[in-house]
């Protein structure tokens, strides 16, 4: 605890910076103070939890090289890692004091969404999700974040998964079937032109009895009106702010925020099955050291089935 009363909060980055920017939201909130730190720093008694803003190819051994002097809550972007070798023994060590936060969760239009689907209480027959980038290539934590969001559209287990792929722009088109009869269809790939005004852009489409659910970012906007120019620029809350501030919120003695290691589990399993779905598609075999190489399992795993 600071001098202030308020949570002391340790700020740990690299020289990489996150899309999400965790750590920036925790200097801007104002009812924490921060202070950086490293890896080779001792743990402060201070501290009363550490916000952990380093990209997916260097968060699982920051993870393992903090929690052996660490003793306090941590945040960090969903999911803590990629692989699920990597990531159970995360889990078991201390799983109990991540907080593992999927910034699909926290977006202002997604969180409606399942708002109105809850209280619609129209039964979900199908989906439609499509998350498209800018640049070369997708970002590990969008399908990991991705399956993770719609497990709350769809919370069914998944009976059914079939996959069709591109390379050039790197696409794949996820066909899923659930438990309870829900069809989902999955879309993501890098296949926005540069000069499109964000980054990326996710569009959700929820088709149910009664209802349909079309959600996307456009439908809350800025109008910037100029001498020569009308324009409207799209504008969403940083979800790293909505995620530090539920952090913050816990760490003063609130309810622990949604997001954990166990969930980065399914999360992962799920994509996992799905690149080994796409293998197979491309004309693979996948037998047990493929299978091993890429998401560290034995079995093999049928492109039609997902089983």
């Amino acid at each position: 605890m600071a001098e202030t009363g308020l949570p002391l909060v340790g700020v740990i980055t690299s020289d990489t910076p996150t899309d999400l920017g965790l750590s920036g939201a925790a200097r801007r909130h104002v009812g924490l103070v921060t202070l950086p730190f490293t890896l080779e720093d001792a743990a402060n008694d201070d501290v009363a939890g550490l916000v952990v803003d380093v990209p997916l190819e260097q968060r699982a051994e920051t993870l393992k090289r903090l929690a052996k002097t660490w003793r306090v809550p941590m945040l960090v972007e969903a999911p803590a890692a990629n692989s699920l070798v990597v990531l159970r023994p995360i889990a078991e060590a201390v799983g109990d004091r991540i907080v593992s936060a999927n910034p699909v969760r926290y977006g202002l239009h997604t969180q409606r969404l399942l708002e109105q689907l809850r209280a619609s209480g129209d039964a979900l027959e199908t989906f439609s999700a499509a998350w498209r980038f800018c640049g070369e290539s997708l970002p590990g934590y969008a399908l990991p974040q991705l399956v993770d969001y719609l497990a709350e559209v769809s919370p069914a287990s998944i009976e059914r998964v079939s996959v069709l792929a591109r390379e050039d722009p790197a696409i794949r088109v996820i066909s899923e079937r659930y438990a309870s009869g829900v069809l989902g269809s999955v879309e993501i790939g890098t296949h926005l032109p540069a000069s499109f005004p964000s980054a990326s852009e996710l569009i959700l489409e929820c088709f149910c009895r009664l209802h349909v659910f079309h959600c996307a970012p456009a439908n809350q906007a800025v109008s910037v009106y100029g001498a020569t120019t009308q324009r409207m620029v799209d504008w969403q809350p940083q979800p790293s702010d909505a995620i530090v501030a539920a952090f913050a919120d816990w760490l003063s003695g609130g309810p622990r925020p949604p997001g954990d290691v166990q969930r980065d589990l399914a999360a992962v399993e799920l994509v996992e099955r799905i690149a080994d779905a796409a293998f197979t598609h491309r004309g693979g075999v996948p037998d047990s050291s493929n299978i091993h190489r890429r998401s560290g399992r034995s079995a093999g795993v049928r492109a039609a089935t997902g089983e």
